[in-house]
This record gives structure tokens, sequence and C-alpha cells, in this order.
């Protein structure tokens, strides 16, 4: 599967621009189904430190969700978040994949591969391929991208 890149004035770029203003990224990579662009999707955050109580509440929405035809986006970076893709991955959800880094380079895990192949993961990044780590500025950029209503 190959690497797009999608221009501000593309069609299939997201409608970024009207919620980002000036801070919406010229060109967005992508690897998977554009097709998932169209729909709307459910953003999901987590953060890094939670409450037990919030995990088990997030696994149980996650179980939940993984019942539905809903598309869900999220950096999928914090450890519940994690937890969630896995339950997701397993399920026949849309899902978008946003990594607060470039993703040229990136190594594509093997679970991913069958929704890949399913037409049902997209992978977006508004960053370059020389951003290879993600640093917290990244990731608040990220996350206002997933934000963004599609």
């Amino acid at each position: 599967m190959d690497i797009t890149q999608i221009h501000q004035c593309s069609a299939q770029y997201p409608v970024l621009q009207h919620f980002l203003a000036d801070h919406a990224p010229k060109i967005i990579t992508a690897l998977g189904s554009l097709d998932l662009l169209a729909a709307k999707a459910l953003a999901l955050f987590c953060s890094v430190k939670c409450p037990g109580s919030l995990i088990l509440q997030a696994y149980d929405l996650a179980q939940h969700l993984s019942q539905s035809d809903i598309t869900i986006i999220s950096g999928f970076h914090s450890p519940v978040e994690r937890e969630c893709l896995t339950v997701l991955l397993r399920s026949h959800n849309p899902i978008i994949i946003c990594p607060a880094r470039g993703i040229e380079s990136m190594r594509i895990p093997s679970e991913y591969k069958k929704p890949l192949a399913e037409r049902r993961l997209l992978i977006l990044s508004p960053f370059s391929e020389k951003r290879r780590r993600a640093t917290s500025q990244m990731a608040l950029y990220r996350n206002r991208q997933v934000a963004a209503p599609l």
C-alpha cells in the first residue's frame, strides 16, 4: 500500500482548514482507505494518567463501539487509547489513526495489515517524513487535527 499526499486544494482534504484556519497543514500524508475521510468520526482522547475506574469505563466503551459501525479517530498513543485500539482492530469498525509523527518511514505493525487490506483503516499525519519522534507540541497539534470534524 502506498503513501498518499493530500494537498489543501484537493477535494479529499478534510475540513480542517475551516476549524484550524491558518494552522491547518498544507499537506497531509495518508496510508490506507481515503474513503474513511467521507464518514463522520468519533474522536477518542484518553489521558496518559487515568484513575482505574475511568480505564475500565474506556475499555467498556471500546467494547461497545466495537459492536457498531462508527468510525473512530485518535492518536492511539496513551496506554488506554492503545488498549482501545486493540479492541477496535479485532472488530469491523473503520479506524483512523493519527500518529504525532511522519508516517513515510513508519513500520506498519502486523495487526494493521488485515484492517488495511479490508479498507477499514487509515493512517493520517500532518507531519513530514523528517518528524520521526513525537513531541508534546506535535501531539497537541495532532490532537487539534483529530478534534476537527472530518
